[in-house]
């Protein structure tokens, strides 16, 4: 018996050894690069990302994370990295009664075309918004705005405590409807850059914006270049053809910590890294099935070792350092008492290993993506832990994009900013509530929509942190998302440039303190 466990122990190491050599590999095949020459002139800065969006138009889908990362557009807040609220193109926000608000706007700021930002301007901004975009028309509730001299009046249909939050959301950019250039291949804002060019299918080209409200930017261009996989980004980075990237997997990222030449912005983030069952799927109806499954996924070990160190283990949405983030140990894989839930139930084992129930065999489909590398090393990873339980599992690769429209699959690996705006109003209806605009997985519960609800209007702060809670053991319980690890968000840039920033929110890179020597 000892023999054997030593041997057991070496095939998972050798397991994970090659699963992370897997990293390079990946990396090797797909490398496109930036295709250009090294970038060396002062004047420039050139960026690397591994998303891109179809358009930048801030109000469609979440485009807006791309103004705003860009430099190219603010909000009237904005978060710290304690994620508090800060003045950014308002100068402050007062809550006159439950559900009327004024807003004092920045004075003396400019778009991009010359021409001042109003309150008569941030008014036809918001409302353009809440025309174009549902997800946040039914996030701000905001049933008329007003314009005067210095601020604009808003009155919600409801209460609306987080108001101020979710006007910091990149969704909110304010931008000058109507400007002939504000099109979906650019955009008329305020911030320190304006968009010169967009190119749908590698990058962007940005221009130093000199007349910018809080001071002329220090680098006179940016270059975005968009890359296939994280991986070929690391290597354009080391050829020298970009001078700093974002979205570099945790192997690449471990790396960069022990290089000379290169400097990396990093704060604790609170994107996470999740298993969204989905209920169109008669086995994932099943809450015995998705505990089993819950409870084989080892999320230590994908954090210290596939993940290398790059994430913390969780088994929520929040960090514990939010307050209304519930506190509970991240649980050890346990694949006895899976196989325990699994007997009891009726999925039982046959002579093939595998478990059937009612004369069926229990086969599963997970999607894979690879977004980041280490995705489809995680879900290759749960898919050899259910086999030894019984489970059979089928992995589907696909395009990322494609996941919101997917239908046919049992689980999918998701990532997502859970607290971007510092509440977890926003997490909850977006993911959780019937009607959620990323509630991929079609979950669907009474009590939890009630809590929700609960949430959306109630202003005491103790009483949300409270209400956060409650729906943390909700869903804790009902299993509609497992929750592996929570990411710590980096950016590295050679040694050349500083002034660039990660953000807790994740929304905030290029600024004008940007600079190359």
């Amino acid at each position: 018996m000892q023999a054997f466990k030593r041997k057991k122990g070496y095939w998972v190491k050798l397991c994970w050894a090659l699963l992370l050599a897997g990293l390079c590999l990946l990396g090797l095949r797909s490398y496109q690069g930036a295709q250009g020459k090294t970038v060396s002139s002062r004047d420039t800065v050139t960026m690397g990302y591994t998303q891109f969006p179809a358009n930048v138009d801030p109000v469609k889908e979440y485009n807006g994370w791309f103004t705003v990362r860009y430099g190219v557009g603010e909000t009237l807040f904005k978060m710290n990295d304690q994620l508090q609220i800060q003045p950014w193109l308002a100068t402050k926000g007062v809550q006159l009664s439950p559900l009327e608000w004024e807003i004092t706007i920045r004075q003396g700021v400019h778009f991009h075309d010359g021409s001042l930002m109003t309150p008569k301007t941030v008014k036809e901004s918001l409302e353009h918004l809440l025309a174009s975009n549902q997800r946040a028309a039914g996030e701000l509730m905001i049933e008329q705005i007003t314009a005067t001299d210095q601020s604009i009046r808003i009155k919600t249909k409801d209460p609306q405590p987080i108001l101020l939050n979710l006007l910091a959301d990149p969704y909110s950019t304010i931008i000058h409807v109507g400007a002939k250039e504000s099109t979906g291949k650019s955009v008329v804002a305020t911030g320190p850059y304006q968009m010169t060019a967009f190119r749908p299918e590698n990058g962007a080209s940005l221009k130093a914006f000199h007349n910018y409200w809080n001071g002329a930017p220090k680098v006179q261009k940016v270059e975005i270049h968009s890359f296939s996989d994280a991986t070929s980004m690391s290597l354009a980075l080391d050829a020298g053809e970009i001078d700093a990237a974002y979205g570099m997997p945790a192997l690449n990222l471990a790396s960069y910590r022990q290089k000379k030449g290169y400097r990396i912005s990093e704060v604790d983030g609170s994107r996470y890294l999740s298993y969204v069952y989905n209920f169109r799927d008669p086995w994932m109806q099943d809450k015995t099935l998705r505990k089993a499954l819950d409870l084989v996924i080892d999320r230590n070990t994908y954090s210290q070792s596939l993940f290398q160190k790059g994430s913390q283990a969780t088994s929520g949405p929040f960090p514990s350092r939010f307050p209304f983030a519930l506190e509970e140990p991240v649980p050890n894989a346990n694949a006895k008492e899976a196989e325990k839930l699994l007997d009891q139930a009726g999925y039982l084992k046959k002579a093939d290993g595998f478990r059937y129930k009612d004369g069926k065999k229990v086969t599963l489909t997970a999607l894979s993506y690879d977004r980041l590398p280490e995705i489809p090393l995680a879900v290759q990873a749960t898919q050899a832990s259910l086999k030894q339980i019984g489970i059979d599992v089928k992995i589907r690769t696909v395009e990322v994009g494609s996941i919101a429209a997917a239908e046919d699959y049992s689980f999918t690996p998701y990532t997502m900013v859970a607290t971007p705006v510092g509440d977890p109003y926003p997490f909850f209806k977006s993911s959780l509530a019937s009607d959620g605009s990323v509630n991929l997985g079609k979950y669907k519960s009474a009590k939890v929509d009630r809590l929700i609800q609960a949430l959306a209007i109630e202003g005491n702060q103790e009483k949300r942190q409270e209400l956060s809670k409650d729906l943390q053991r909700e869903i804790k319980e009902d299993l509609p998302i497992s929750f592996l690890v929570t990411f710590k968000v980096a950016v590295i840039m050679n040694d050349r440039v500083s002034g660039l920033t990660s953000s807790a929110s994740d929304y905030y890179h290029i600024t004008n303190q940007l600079k190359k020597e």
